[in-house]
């Protein structure tokens, strides 16, 4: 079995997903903690929402968005809405 290497997604923003994009919600951040391996389609991402819980969600897409803060990415997953992420909280892959 293939270890997993750590995850760790800092989240800016959450909003639907852009037209012609998979996805329930698309979050927009910075990485912040990455030690080899990244995310891929069909990874679980670990989201923190309102009220201290956590969500699973499943990575749709990597969408290429244009930001005006070069550092950010965006990520397209299934599972949880754009009203309910915590913005300014960290998502992180789960590791089973």
């Amino acid at each position: 079995m293939t270890s997993m290497g750590k995850f760790i997604f800092e989240i800016r923003d959450a909003f639907d997903p852009l037209d012609g994009y998979e996805g329930d919600v698309t979050l927009a951040g910075v990485r912040v903690d990455y030690d080899g391996d990244s995310l891929a389609v069909g990874d679980t991402l670990l989201v923190p929402v309102s009220g201290g819980r956590t969500v699973r969600s499943t990575v749709a897409q990597f969408p290429l968005t244009s930001f005006t803060d070069r550092d950010l990415r965006a990520i397209s997953v299934v599972g949880v809405t754009a009203a309910d992420v915590l913005i300014g909280s960290r998502a992180e892959r789960a590791t089973d």
